[in-house]
């Protein structure tokens, strides 16, 4: 493997991290890009491999989290594993949203009846609400909108009015979230058009 090609030089631990974010972790980016979900077994494994080369086969001297944190915060800046996997699930909601002419986008939205533009306007609970309506059964999209709702939820919190009007928690008729695909197409999303 390419960690034990590297284990046996003398590294300062701040080079073992460039080495984990350089090298190892950047053969991962495509096989998670494509796949739906790490099983946590897997999660484990990987997460484990890295932090025994960064501790040389020894137990870890600091925190792992302490050690993702930023320099200001003691940390080394080491890549959070699960929050890397979920960056690059929720890249594929950003380019769904810039890429709506190429054939994959449009099978996309076939499936979820609206334009891929939509979610610009979505909050975190519109975009679960999306995933578990019409992606439940469809893991690669579920997991991509899951992923992206979480990032979302720690970035934005948009106003009342500025909420998309599909699939939000707070419209609902007869106990659920609405999607009118007649009314959808040619409007604007936001709550605040129903106000003029």
């Amino acid at each position: 493997m390419l960690l034990d090609k590297w284990s046996w030089r003398p590294l300062t631990l701040c080079g073992k991290i460039t080495v984990v974010k350089t090298l190892a972790l950047s053969k991962f980016i495509h096989i998670l890009s494509i796949l739906p979900q790490m099983p946590d077994k897997c999660l484990h494994s990987l997460t484990s491999i890295l932090y025994k080369f960064i501790w040389s086969s020894r137990q870890d001297k600091v925190n792992r989290l302490r050690l993702c944190s930023d320099y200001k915060h003691g940390g080394l800046r080491m890549t959070h594993i699960p929050s890397f996997i979920q960056a690059i699930h929720a890249s594929w909601i950003h380019r769904l949203m810039y890429s709506q002419d190429c054939q994959w986008a449009q099978l996309f939205t076939a499936w979820a009846g609206i334009n891929p533009d939509c979610l610009a306007y979505f909050s975190a609970v519109q975009a679960k609400e999306l995933a578990r309506k019409r992606f439940f059964n469809q893991q690669f999209w579920y997991s991509a909108l899951l992923s992206w709702s979480k990032t979302i939820s720690k970035t934005r919190n948009p106003g009342v009015l500025n909420q998309c009007v599909w699939f939000n928690p707070n419209i609902k008729i007869n106990n659920d979230t609405v999607f009118y695909a007649h009314w959808y197409h040619g409007t604007r999303k936001e709550l605040s058009i129903l106000l003029t």
